[in-house]
């Protein structure tokens, strides 16, 4: 059930019709018992009553003129502008260069192999058990 002060907060927009069934109905058991609130609501209808009878009021014709005349120039400050041209001119160069890098990529020819010796395979890797029973084994059979 509704109190009177959440009751009279929705009242306009029950005589809109923009309350959701379940609202319109709580508004509608309230209005049932309470008079108070009933009141409100009759009050609220003849002044829309009121309103809709008023004849309409054209605005002037100058009256956007006016208004938009008085409002206050901005102007923007020069080092905006300075900043902005030259953000586009960073742009711009980037794309360029990255443009370029792209174009090179594409017709870049690829390297020759290389030929890479592994000394690990060999017979005997250098600092190895086998070099030096190999060297000791040569210094022998040189005499020395």
């Amino acid at each position: 059930m509704l109190n009177c002060q959440k009751a009279k907060e929705l009242l306009s927009a029950y005589m809109d019709a923009e309350l959701s069934e379940a609202q319109r109905e709580l508004v509608q058991a309230h209005l049932a018992e309470c008079p108070v609130c009933r009141q409100e609501l009759a009050r609220l209808e003849r002044l829309w009553q009121t309103l809709a009878a008023l004849p309409g009021v054209a605005p002037p014709a100058d009256l956007a003129e006016r208004v938009l005349a008085q409002l206050p120039r901005r102007q923007v400050p020069w080092w905006r502008s300075l900043a902005l041209a030259a953000s586009l001119l960073v742009g711009i160069m980037m794309g360029g260069s990255l443009g370029v890098n792209l174009h090179q990529g594409l017709y870049q020819t690829t390297p020759e192999p290389q030929l890479v010796v592994l000394e690990a395979f060999d017979e005997f890797p250098p600092a190895s058990l086998g070099t030096l029973v190999a060297t000791y084994q040569m210094d022998e059979e040189n005499g020395a």
